[in-house]
């Protein structure tokens, strides 16, 4: 799948000031927005919320806070489209094991064409730094190279 990844400037935003918030453990969420088997549009994000498990090495999300969430961007047709997530500084930007079940686990549960996208990102040395990934068909994690941002 070669899916055109484009991000709202907000949505970046909230992702950064969420990724500094907590620059030394992982915190994540939920990317919402629409998508086709052409391309994706991210319009929101979420916090991993307020009773999420928060380490150096995962962030376990706060299931009745996302489920919540979800449910109040569902009325604005804001629809879940994948998961971000936070690496402490120092680490890379590359999917660990972990990450790559998780995507895996959740692509399963969607439609080929409606595969779900992953951000990793990351606060190092002042600087916002992130990737977007995806599955291709053959469940091979996929860097997407070319994300455009906009209002």
């Amino acid at each position: 799948m070669n899916r055109d990844i484009y991000v709202n400037s907000s949505a970046l935003s909230k992702m950064e000031k969420l990724t500094r918030d907590y620059k030394y453990v992982e915190n994540g969420g939920v990317l919402l927005g629409r998508m086709n088997p052409r391309w994706v549009r991210v319009y929101d994000v979420s916090d991993a919320g307020p009773k999420a498990e928060r380490r150096k090495a995962h962030v376990t999300f706060d299931n009745e806070y996302i489920t919540n969430y979800l449910m109040e961007k569902e009325e604005d047709e804001h629809f879940f489209i994948g998961t971000w997530h936070s690496h402490p500084s120092g680490c890379a930007l590359i999917p660990s094991l972990t990450d790559k079940t998780t995507m895996i686990s959740l692509s399963e549960q969607n439609e080929k064409s409606h595969f779900p996208i992953f951000c990793i990102t990351k606060y190092e040395t002042e600087r916002f730094e992130f990737c977007f990934y995806e599955l291709d068909e053959y469940n091979n994690v996929v860097r997407k190279m070319h994300t455009m941002i906009g209002s």
